[in-house]
């Protein structure tokens, strides 16, 4: 995380404000609609989207923002003030359109076991910061160790996790796999169309609707995990699941017609050069 990269992206506020009022105004809305439109009497459903929807923006984001061409700073500073704004946003959805959905399901808030992961995501957060200030050398030796050793931990975590959970399969129904879908889909159009209204750069366009669709499943599942008992657990934790598998379809597909559109504007542009170099051979003759 280039904190300076930040602070400079933050002096420009509008394209961060906008991902942060769709990461937290807009999806919160859209799961907490979105469970009561397919889950009317399954509100342990309701509850599992719900948690994704409020849960701050991936890291996976910051990926798809470099491969689709977007504004990877601002992608970056949006990743963060919401990771960082998710401390106070997310107890305070849960605390109340959140106790809605808890009561329907007769299930009791977990206050004490939501503070405790609060102030479990502070502590690291605040280590890394301050390694990063006072000891730069190691902090960059770190990075270095970090980038691969992270990429084997996600393949052994996504195996593990496949073979451990695939009982959770089972539970998929059409409903699930639409809010699988619905959720970031619904996220991308909203934040694409919002960055469009406020009449930002393209690129800025593409990191906020990106952002804003790609959820942290991680933070939701791990919540659920830890916050309920089973087989409420299990229940409510097919939903970020499903919102986990379908969350990169759109983007792979807009990944292709990427690239099919830059290959067609090589092949014009090595067409054009081709017409260009006679004609100025005739005129130098």
């Amino acid at each position: 995380m280039d904190w300076d990269v930040c602070k400079k992206t933050i002096k420009k506020p509008i394209g961060p404000l906008i991902g942060c009022v769709c990461q937290f105004l807009l999806m919160p809305m859209i799961s907490y609609v979105l469970g009561l439109l397919l889950f009317p009497s399954y509100p342990e459903m309701q509850l599992g989207l719900f948690f994704t929807g409020i849960s701050p923006s991936g890291g996976a984001s910051n990926i798809w923002t470099i491969i689709l061409g977007g504004n990877l700073n601002l992608s970056v500073t949006m990743t963060t003030l919401c990771t960082i704004a998710a401390f106070g946003l997310m107890p305070m959805w849960l605390f109340t359109l959140g106790k809605i959905i808890f009561d329907k399901a007769n299930l009791i808030m977990p206050y004490d076991k939501i503070a405790t992961f609060a102030i479990g995501l502070i502590i690291p957060l605040t280590i890394g910061y301050l390694i990063q200030k006072k000891l730069p050398r190691f902090s960059g030796i770190m990075v270095r160790i970090m980038k691969p050793f992270s990429v084997c931990l996600i393949i052994f975590i996504v195996i593990f996790a496949i073979i451990t959970n695939l009982y959770l399969f089972r539970l998929f129904s059409w409903q699930i796999i639409l809010a699988g879908l619905g959720l970031p889909w619904l996220g991308f159009i909203f934040g694409l169309l919002v960055a469009f209204i406020f009449r930002q750069q393209n690129q800025d366009i593409r990191a906020i609707a990106i952002e804003t669709g790609v959820q942290n499943t991680g933070v939701a599942i791990f919540l659920l995990r830890f916050s309920l008992k089973q087989p409420d657990a299990d229940l409510t934790t097919v939903i970020p699941v499903s919102c986990a598998i379908m969350t990169p379809l759109p983007l792979m597909v807009l990944y292709c017609v990427k690239l099919i559109i830059d290959k067609r504007k090589k092949k014009l542009m090595r067409s054009q050069e081709k017409v260009q170099d006679p004609l100025q051979a005739t005129s130098t003759a």
